[in-house]
């Protein structure tokens, strides 16, 4: 009997990349709130994502901001309504704060 490693079909197979490529484990546990957030709605959803994209946009924009995955554009992941409405948050914050300052 052949090992699976031996096998015509396995020499056959070529190991392809993640398309994204890998990145470094957060060993830090710099943005592990954010994913037990994440995990606990898909829990609470029944695995529906749909449900959870808001954590999982706050997961990855937390991974990015700290060096943990390459930066990409929100909408090919797939955010892209949620990054205009938190881009728009934030232009409201800072709205604010510039009236404070200016009291």
């Amino acid at each position: 009997m052949q090992s699976p490693l031996t096998s015509p079909l396995a020499q056959n197979a070529a190991a392809t990349p993640p398309l994204k490529g890998s990145f470094p484990l957060d060993y830090q546990q710099v943005c592990h709130l954010e994913m037990l957030q994440y995990l606990c709605c898909l829990k609470e959803k029944d695995g529906q994502n749909s449900e959870c994209r808001d954590r999982a946009f706050g997961y990855f924009k937390c991974r990015m901001d700290n060096g943990l995955m390459d930066r990409d554009e929100w909408p090919k992941l797939g955010f892209k309504d949620l990054a205009e409405q938190q881009q728009q948050r934030e232009e409201e914050e800072k709205a604010v704060v510039a009236t404070e300052l200016q009291r």
